[in-house]
């Protein structure tokens, strides 16, 4: 038997006004390798499967499916799960079909959950309530992988990659098929035994293997010692031309200040975070202009204006001229 990841594991399933336990699959979850369990719905609410499988390597993945009736929309059905975990531990929701809300009750945050998108956290304690979404299903798959299991599997170097990339990147992140596939072929039914586990960790080692290079892809650069890298921070905003988020949320991301984070990027590349961010956005709004068909109101859009009235005076404020010109210009030289 795996040893078990939870100092203390509990559910209570809140359906209207009605509070409950299950207290047996709750204990059966803490200490067996391998739950098959059904969710304790009232059968005029729906019902709901629980499948839990934990890796001889520290790695654990498990799977809720609900199938709801349609008299259950005046029943919302919510389930406020309390963790507490011996270590550090990776910690994913993914949904596969249908939906729910996360209330995080520690950190006082709120995540939409959505087919394709996970939530993930570096964690050792979590006080949640998730309310499902009120659909005629919902499936939702979950993942533990502690600290220790990370080191043993992927090594120090990885790993600590692996942390920093889940904790300065945001929590809830719409996950591209190839990186999210192997999750959905970790439960094969047909095999039993050591295979089925054999099977299981395969597919959660392809996922992190592709978590890790989508992370190298979108820029968030392994830690040296964990100090900030204005290479990396450029590296990272040259991945997202239309997106501009605040300097305070930037900062934060790479974990510094405003002010550290504009030095750094000053004395390395000669101007500021905000004058790199504009730049990079006019460059792309010229080169769609001069090489694409796309309109100038589709570029605005790609590019983050809400208004194609403000793209063309910061366009014509930084070039001189207007994109209308620009594209003049450009079908003129084709002819």
């Amino acid at each position: 038997m795996s040893s078990s990841p939870f100092n203390s594991y509990n559910v209570l399933w809140k359906i209207g006004e009605q509070v409950f336990a299950d207290s047996a699959t709750d204990h059966r979850y803490r200490t067996q390798d391998l739950v098959q369990a059904s969710h304790p719905l009232p059968g005029d609410v729906g019902s709901g499967t629980f499948t839990s499988l934990k890796l001889t390597s520290g790695l654990s993945v498990h799977h809720s499916a609900f199938e709801f009736n349609a008299a259950r929309s005046s029943q919302p059905l919510s389930a406020v799960v309390h963790m507490d975990l011996k270590e550090p531990c990776l910690l994913m929701h993914f949904v596969l079909v249908g939906g729910l809300t996360r209330h995080d009750y520690i950190k006082g945050r709120r995540h939409r959950l959505a087919p394709g998108t996970a939530l993930l956290q570096w964690t050792e304690r979590t006080h949640s309530e998730l309310a499902f979404d009120q659909l005629p299903a919902v499936e939702v798959l979950y993942v533990h992988a502690s600290r220790s299991s990370l080191n043993l599997l992927l090594g120090s170097e990885l790993t600590e990659h692996l942390q920093y990339s889940v904790q300065t990147s945001n929590s809830l992140m719409a996950l591209p098929t190839k990186v999210s596939a192997p999750l959905r072929f970790c439960f094969d039914e047909t095999l039993t035994g050591p295979v089925r586990k054999l099977h299981a960790q395969n597919k959660l080692l392809e996922f992190l293997e592709q978590l890790i290079r989508y992370f190298d892809e979108i820029g968030m650069q392994r830690p040296i010692n964990q100090r900030f890298s204005a290479y990396a921070l450029m590296h990272y905003l040259k991945q997202r031309p239309g997106q501009l988020p605040p300097a305070g949320e930037l900062a934060q991301r790479f974990g510094v200040s405003v002010g550290t984070m504009n030095e750094a990027f000053i004395a390395a590349f000669g101007m500021s975070v905000a004058s790199f961010m504009k730049e990079q956005r006019m460059t792309y709004a010229h080169e769609f202009l001069s090489n694409t068909r796309l309109s100038v109101a589709e570029i605005a859009a790609q590019l983050g204006y809400s208004h194609v009235s403000n793209f063309s005076a910061a366009f014509r404020a930084f070039f001189g001229y207007s994109p209308t010109e620009l594209r003049r210009s450009a079908l003129s030289d084709e002819r």
